[in-house]
This record gives structure tokens, sequence and C-alpha cells, in this order.
């Protein structure tokens, strides 16, 4: 496991170094626009309807009006203690949605350019076909669909495990390391139907290969989290260096 971690960490670099040379930056750009309207228009939408939910608490408790001059320091206080704390759960709970609704609606063209990786990297020209795009569009949200149930069930165990002493202080971490597995899977995928894998070997591979897909998604994070720049190419560098990775792996088992 500790070697897919590794290769999963290093293929990061390597994607940027296929990308230049091989000049796919029209498949980083786009998408990198598509991701950066996304990402607008939700954390927009979270903070609406944050400041909505915030007023309704607000009322409910007697403080809806936030100009009132009777109101206690301790009461401005609390108000704004609800302010703050409903802006950051929706905040934080539209970009755990944000995650899928990306690999949702940029799955044509991560399934592109997963498609333009691996025939770099492996030489074999594929011939492009509608029917088989299509079919290889729906299986990523599908299984993106089904990633995001799954992970669900996952978080909110392990926010039960979180009220366990001490034992529990882990589950902020655990919590991390299953998002990040599962956006790795997805990436993952892509290339694994390359190889026309069915799901349920893809999902077996990734599962023997769980080091590799924690290491993609955690990548994708660490470049989320740089401003602008990481919004426009995360995705697109996800999707190459899983390609890449994948593809290091197949040669390391050609050698054994």
């Amino acid at each position: 496991m500790f070697k897919d971690l590794l290769t999963g960490a290093k293929s990061y670099m390597d994607a940027h170094i296929l990308i230049r040379d091989h000049k796919l930056w029209g498949f980083v750009i786009i998408p990198g626009i598509i991701n950066l309207m996304l990402f607008a228009v939700t954390i927009a939408a979270g903070w609406e309807y944050s400041d909505r939910i915030t007023d309704k608490m607000l009322e409910l408790f007697g403080w809806g009006d936030r100009d009132d001059a009777d109101l206690s320091m301790w009461s401005s206080i609390i108000q704004w203690f609800f302010m703050i704390l409903f802006r950051l759960i929706f905040i934080i709970f539209y970009l755990y949605i944000y995650k899928y609704i990306v690999l949702i609606i940029m799955s044509p063209v991560m399934a592109i350019l997963a498609d333009k990786a691996n025939e770099i990297l492996t030489g074999e020209k594929s011939v492009f076909k509608m029917k088989q795009f299509v079919s290889d569009v729906l299986r990523g949200i599908t299984i993106a669909m089904r990633n995001l149930f799954v992970e669900l069930v996952i978080l909110f165990a392990l926010f039960l495990f979180a009220a366990i002493p001490v034992i529990g202080w882990i589950s902020p971490v655990l919590m991390f390391t299953v998002e990040f597995f599962f956006y790795g899977f997805s990436m993952l995928d892509y290339t694994n139907e390359w190889n026309r894998m069915s799901v349920k070997e893809s999902s077996s591979y990734i599962y023997r290969h769980k080091g590799l897909a924690i290491a993609n998604g955690g990548m994708f994070y660490l470049m989320l989290i740089v401003p602008i720049v990481g919004l426009m190419v995360a995705p697109s560098y996800g999707v190459v260096a899983a390609a890449i990775a994948a593809h290091e792996i197949d040669k390391r088992k050609e050698i054994i």
C-alpha cells in the first residue's frame, strides 16, 4: 500500500509533464473554466440558503431583528454565532456535494482526456465510437452517484464513531481518508474502463490498490486549495495522474 501511495502522489508531477509535452492544455483550460463557474454557483447558492436558514433560526429564538438595540451583548454574540455556524455548515455541505457535481457534469471531458492520456502512455490508438463514448460517460455518472451514496453512509458511521471518547478522535482523519479514496476511485475508473474492465473488475482493482486511490484523491484536494489555479487544473490533472499511476502499476506487475 505504501508503494501505491508514493506512486499516486508522484503521478501528479508526471501528469504535468505529460500535459505540457503533448500540448493537452485545451483539456485543462476548458474543464477548468467550467469548474470555476460551478464553484462560483455552488458557493453563491450555499451562501443564499445559509442566510435563509440563519434568519429562520434567529426568528425562532426571538432574535430576528439584527438591528434591535434592545438585544443584550450576549444575545448579539449568540446571534452572530448562529450566522457564522450555519454559513459554515452549508458551505462545507455544498463543497462536499460539489465534488460529485463536477464528476457528473464534467464526465464527458474526463472520459476523452483519460482516453488521450492512455493512448499516449500505451501507444495504442483507440477508435472513437459514439456508442462507446456515451457508455463511458454514463458509467462515470453511475459510479459517481453510487460512490456518493456509499460515502455518505460511511461518513455518517464515522460521525457516530466520533462520539466515542479518545478513539473517536481519529474520526476526522478517517473521514478525510474516505473522501480521498472515493474521489480517486472515480479518477481511476476512467482508465480501468479504457482497459475494458467491468465495473466489478474495476472496483476489485481499486480496492486492491486503495493506497493509489487515496493518494490520487489527496493530491487533488491539495491542488484544490490553491486559489483559482487549483480549481482550474485539479480535475484534469487528477484524471491524467490516475492514468499514469495505473500504467506504472501495470509495468511493475510485468517486471515481477
